[in-house]
């Protein structure tokens, strides 16, 4: 018997690559010559990156600005051209200091800043797992937490660079 063990993260909790061993555990205790396949997932929020390490892509480590403006380590993940970049690493709620959820002053200027630690290895194609932005900026209308905030990590970068060049040479892809 074979069976595929595929689960998300749990938020907060734990990974999916943990949630699989977990499963697995408790499968070969009732079944202990089963074939087991553990695929890690994730639905473009928290843990998302994790899956995409599990698949070949390098993480490189980056200081940002947090939702708050306080500093946090995030990580990017990279194979060859494309980079994937989760918004939660940088901006999602696991990074709020003190677990103090306070949306009207929450950015995503450190989402920002990642896509330029990405552009600097020299990527040219950006995946960025945003699940959830949709929500919260409908939620709060008013909140900073959009990506006027993103992109304004990176106008210093880009008013260097011709639009048509950026167009041309770099695609993001939101999941």
């Amino acid at each position: 018997m074979k069976i595929v063990i595929a689960p998300d993260s749990f938020k907060g909790s734990a990974s999916s690559g943990d949630i699989a061993t977990w499963i697995e555990a408790g499968i070969h205790s009732v079944i202990p010559t089963c074939e087991i396949v553990k695929i890690a997932i994730g639905d473009g929020g928290e843990g998302s990156l994790d899956a995409i390490v599990d698949s070949g892509f390098t993480a490189f480590t980056c200081e940002v600005s947090g939702p708050l403006s306080n500093p946090v380590s995030a990580q990017i993940a990279i194979k060859g051209e494309t980079a994937f970049i989760e918004m939660a690493q940088a901006s999602g709620l696991s990074q709020l200091p003190d677990g103090v959820k306070s949306a009207l002053a929450a950015s995503s200027f450190g989402t920002g800043q990642l896509i330029l630690h990405a552009l600097d290895e020299g990527v040219r194609r950006i995946i960025l797992a945003s699940v959830g932005l949709q929500q919260r900026m409908r939620e709060q209308v008013r909140c900073k937490h959009s990506v006027r905030a993103l992109l304004m990590a990176m106008a210093m970068r880009l008013h260097a660079v011709a639009v048509h060049s950026l167009i041309v040479n770099l695609s993001i892809s939101l999941v």
